[in-house]
């Protein structure tokens, strides 16, 4: 899938490795739930440091 930056308009198409998994901390709470990390979105970086969304259906291998 290619994508387009908005800042600088370069597109390019996404490399696999260059694929960040960005999570939050889910705080504990209660006797048994919390302290973990869930998924949020999943990001790569422009040459010019936007970071880009990549939509989950375009990653081939869910990354951790």
């Amino acid at each position: 899938m290619e994508y387009k930056c908005d800042r600088c308009f370069s597109a390019f198409i996404i490399d696999q490795k260059s694929i960040h998994n960005k999570q939050h901390y889910i705080e504990p709470h209660g006797c048994f739930g919390g302290d973990y990390y869930a998924d949020q979105y999943y990001y790569t970086s422009c040459k010019c440091g936007r970071a880009i969304k990549v939509n989950e259906s375009d990653i081939k291998d869910k990354l951790s």
